[in-house]
This record gives structure tokens, sequence and C-alpha cells, in this order.
């Protein structure tokens, strides 16, 4: 069905087949069954939770059992995008993946911006680091020179290309306060 709407499926024989594939570049979804008689070396939920640890950008819909409120319940508090009961209705089931593939591409593109943020961060010089820290905490440029024992004119020229950053920062989903970005620290 899902390859008659035009998605490209995948099937593995496995839990760890799959889990030894790389993710889909551009995003994708995982349809899992609660519970995963098929693939008895893990549940459907401890799959979820082993995605969770490996930080995947997949997002899960798990097929449950008819009327098992219990198994959507551990799916949804485990992290799954939405539960279906067995058999899934169509119309729900491509609504689910299309909201599921939605969710994939912000999260790759979510991340996509972070990994640029880290590159941008690492190639500052110590001092654009202070620059940035003290612009981020809300410092005014004349407080920032007079901290760093700088001319205003010197911050300025700093802040605008820091404000720039702070930013990118901040789309890129990161908290402003960035002692938690320092590499090696």
């Amino acid at each position: 069905m899902l390859q008659a709407e035009g998605f490209p499926v995948r099937v593995w024989a496995s839990v760890g087949e799959f889990l030894t594939e790389p993710q889909p570049a551009g995003g994708g979804c995982l349809i899992a069954s609660v519970p995963m008689p098929e693939m008895p070396e893990m549940t459907g939920v401890e799959l979820q939770r082993e995605l969770a640890a490996r930080q995947s950008t997949l997002p899960v819909i798990f097929l449950t059992p008819a009327g098992d409120i219990a198994a959507a319940v551990q799916g949804m508090k485990a992290g799954a995008i939405n539960c279906l009961p067995k058999p899934a209705q169509r119309t729900e089931l491509l609504e689910a993946v299309r909201e599921a593939l939605a969710e994939s591409r912000a999260m790759c593109t979510q991340r996509s911006a972070q990994l640029r943020v880290r590159q941008l961060l690492e190639c500052l010089t110590p001092r654009e680091r202070e620059v940035l820290d003290l612009a981020v905490a809300g410092l005014l440029v004349k407080q920032i020179a007079a901290r760093l024992g700088t001319a205003e004119k010197t911050v300025k020229t700093q802040v605008r290309s820091t404000l720039g950053l702070v930013k990118l920062i901040v789309g890129a989903g990161f908290s402003p306060v960035l002692e938690e970005y320092h590499p090696g620290a």
C-alpha cells in the first residue's frame, strides 16, 4: 500500500539488521508492531528506546493490537510519533506516515543547522569567543569593552558578526547559554 502511494519502503529481517543499517539521509520513519512477535530479539518499545539512546531522528509509528490501550500508551510513552490499532486503516496509516516524514525532515534540518553552528563555534578565536559569551549574556558593547579592557570600536566590529552568530545559535535550537558548547571544556 505504501509503495503504491509512492513511498519508498524497506523491510528488515531482524531488529539487529535494521540497527546496523545507516539511517536514510533525507529522513524517513519506522513502522513497527507492539509487540513484535516476528522479531523476538527486541520489543517495539525496546527498539524505540534504543533509537532514542542513539539520538535517532527516525520517528516511529507503532501498530498495536486492536483495543490494547496499554500497548498504545506504552508506545507513546516510549516516544512514538503515533500508535495505530491493527489492522491500520489506509487513510490513518498514510496520514501518520506523512506526519512522521514531515517530522523527520524537520529534525534533519535542525540537526544540520546545529552541526553548522558547532562548526562555526569551533572556528572562533578565544577573543571572539569571549565577546560572543558576553554578548549572549546580554552585556552591551560598552560593558563588553570595559570587561575585556578594549576599545568599544573593536568590540562593535566583533559584535556585528557575533549577533549574527547568536541568531544562528538560537535558530538552531540551542540555548543562548554557550558554556555547554565549549569543545573540550
